[in-house]
């Protein structure tokens, strides 16, 4: 347990630089500083807070004591030696008992009057079964405690320990690496949030400041106000494809998002820059590639900041977050951009009630990819997944003719409070004429309605952003169910006075649009996390809110005309009334839009179509399990692999939806 141990009035200025920016944990006695690299099958940790005690960090995958995998790491004040302790959780216990075998290596230990750093390693598996945690790339949960003292020679005393939150090994940014750049802040400025309704998308364009030349912006970080985290649910950063008629929105206050008094020219800024979403710290970019901004005239000089405030008490709140960008004029290798992919935010996206797990899937087809990539391909870096609150699980799939390529991201162990981007360890190359694959798995055991898509907080969403180089005019490639097939799969031919078209390009609008206009006060039931018995348990702090009625849908205004069987009634009722307790049902839905029919969206940075529209089949794809691992050991265990749909049953699913439907709204009636 040998080390080396320095001491000094000071922490030195290179030490201080990355205690900034790695992932923050508030800790009950003091702020903790973790931040990881990924060395082959190696994990180098460093841990640092302000104290001249001991540290300790329990890994996991559902955020509890008891199992979790602990390393604790101390100077001792009177040897000056640095010290690790590989540990575990016991159920029943506060304290961390010693594990037999001993799995964390002592890289480095330093200690001065105010601070303590831990460096230490371990692989992401020790094959050790007795104690240890497998680590893995999916999001970890982590319990964290500070002491002021060393620990003592016959144990430890009662500890409280903080936590759980989410963490991603590998995706920690180091603030030394920002230390010298400029940096530009981007903030709301005083905004008033709306007291008529609980979730707002606000907006407001920038100029970038006084530059000469072309920059790149190589990082950025929230800034969010105190006690307003859980207000800010997500923000996107905007490039303005346009020139001097941006100039005069300078002195703008801003705007709620593509509403129908939002500035048209607004609609010129729709290549998200920056995504950030709910628990994430930042991110840095890679030494080769960087964001432009400050090109030159009519590029990348204006900006669109939206904010996603999410006020579920209608509470009058003044808010000042934003972004904080850190640029630089040594201009890198590439430009980089982002390429949002993932699932068209409108009501055929829909989400049973009281399921364990239910997956949606989006579709980037091979006739986008084909026209926008440069026959090189792109290179993607990063993905960030972002979901509402019933979001488990997500996955980036990859397809060359028809074939399934090695996937590109994944967490199994999703948090939607913690959307940090993923670093991938290595780079993916996607090539012109590949399909991509968006993948969202929600659990939704504490609903009683059906959850649709949207940007509501009471909707979901499904998508993924790449960060990716070289930059291309491809701004986002989405999907969604064809509106007839939508209705089709649950037995409705025709509505009065409207035709499938005309449905269409009303949820395509309303997918513009953000909350409903009255909405009535929410109430809120309880949210569900990972449990080792039960699968999922309560969590209290991070509500769901289920506003039940759901009648402001434009599926309340659509009356059924045909079949005779459900004639007269709104489609939403037909909905409720479905038999979305019967396992069989729910599985025939999942599988008939997952394999069904998709259309298709391949938009460019100015938000115009670069292609037509199209409807496709889903490709002839046999799915197979190709997650990168890390251990020899991973076998012995089983992969825990991603929960996969059948293929080539649509066509009998579809016939048997309908049967059943018809069967239970006889029944009803």
């Amino acid at each position: 347990m040998g080390g080396v141990a320095w001491k000094s009035p000071q922490l030195p200025v290179v030490m201080l630089s990355w205690l900034v920016l790695c992932v923050l944990l508030p800790a009950s006695s003091a702020d903790l500083e973790l931040s990881s690299q990924v060395s082959g099958d190696v994990v180098h940790f460093t841990l640092a807070a302000r104290t001249r005690g001991y540290i300790a960090v329990g890994f996991s995958l559902n955020g509890k004591l008891s199992g979790s995998d602990i390393v604790v790491g101390w100077v001792d004040d009177s040897s000056g030696e640095g010290n690790v302790l590989d540990c575990h959780g016991v159920e029943g216990r506060s304290s961390p008992q010693k594990d037999s075998t001993q799995n964390y290596k002592l890289l480095e230990a330093k200690q001065n009057e105010t601070h303590t750093v831990i460096k230490v390693s371990r692989p992401w598996d020790t094959c050790d079964r007795k104690g240890d945690v497998v680590l893995v790339n999916d999001t970890m949960r982590l319990i964290w405690t500070v002491s002021e003292d060393d620990p003592r020679r016959f144990g430890w005393d009662a500890i409280e320990w903080s936590g759980p939150r989410g963490f991603h090994i590998g995706s920690s940014i180091h603030q030394d690496d920002l230390v010298g750049h400029k940096f530009w802040d981007v903030i709301a400025q005083d905004f008033t949030l709306p007291t008529d309704v609980p979730s707002f998308h606000w907006c407001k364009i920038y100029k970038v400041p006084q530059l000469s030349k072309k920059h790149h912006i190589i990082g950025y970080k929230p800034i969010v106000e105190d006690g307003h985290s859980a207000l800010v649910a997500k923000m996107v950063f905007y490039e303005c494809l346009g020139g001097p008629q941006f100039e005069i929105f300078g002195s703008h206050p801003g705007a709620p998002c593509h509403d129908t008094h939002t500035p048209k020219e607004w609609t010129a800024c729709h290549t998200p820059v920056i995504v950030w979403a709910t628990g994430s710290q930042g991110q840095l970019l890679p030494q080769h590639i960087g964001l432009p901004m400050a090109e030159g005239e009519g590029k990348s000089t204006y900006f669109m900041l939206e904010i996603h405030y999410d006020n579920p008490a209608m509470q009058r709140v003044r808010d000042n977050s934003g972004l904080r960008l850190f640029y630089s004029s040594d201009l890198r290798k590439y430009d980089s951009s982002i390429l949002a992919t993932g699932i068209t935010p409108t009501g055929v996206h829909i989400i049973p009630p009281k399921q364990i797990k239910f997956t949606s899937r989006a579709y980037c087809d091979n006739q986008c990819t084909n026209l926008m990539f440069p026959e090189t391909g792109i290179k993607i870096v990063s993905v960030g997944f972002h979901t509402h609150s019933a979001g488990r699980q997500v996955r980036l799939r990859h397809i060359r003719e028809g074939k399934e390529l090695q996937i590109i991201a994944e967490d199994k162990n999703f948090d939607p409070g913690y959307q940090q981007p993923k670093k991938l360890p290595e780079e993916i190359t996607v090539l012109p004429g590949d399909d991509l694959v968006t993948e969202c798995s929600y659990t939704t055991l504490n609903r009683t309605r059906l959850t649709l898509g949207g940007h509501a907080v009471k909707e979901e969403t499904c998508m993924a952003y790449l960060l990716y180089y070289p930059r291309t005019a491809l701004a986002s490639c989405t999907s969604m169910t064809p509106v007839d097939f939508f209705f089709q799969t649950f037995g409705v031919k025709a509505f009065y006075n409207q035709n499938m078209e005309e449905v269409e390009k009303i949820l395509l609008k309303q997918s513009e649009k953000r909350p409903p206009k009255h909405p009535k006060p929410p109430t809120q039931s309880l949210f569900f996390r990972f449990n080792e018995k039960q699968g999922f348990n309560i969590d209290v702090k991070k509500p769901y809110i289920n506003l039940e009625n759901d009648d402001d849908s434009i599926f309340s205004e659509l009356v059924i005309e045909k079949p005779e069987e459900f004639q007269n009634r709104s489609f939403m009722s037909h909905l409720k009334d479905l038999p979305w307790g019967e396992t069989l049902f729910t599985q025939r839905v999942e599988e008939i839009f997952n394999q069904g029919k998709f259309r298709t969206f391949c938009r460019l940075q100015d938000s115009t179509p670069a292609m037509p529209s199209g409807i496709y089949n889903f490709p002839n794809v046999s799915f197979i399990n190709s997650t990168r691992t890390y251990s020899s050991c991973r076998k012995e265990r089983g992969d825990g692999s991603f929960y996969d749909n059948g293929s080539g049953k649509a066509s009998l699913s579809l016939s048997l939806v309908f049967v059943m439907a018809t069967f239970y709204q006889i029944f009803l009636n």
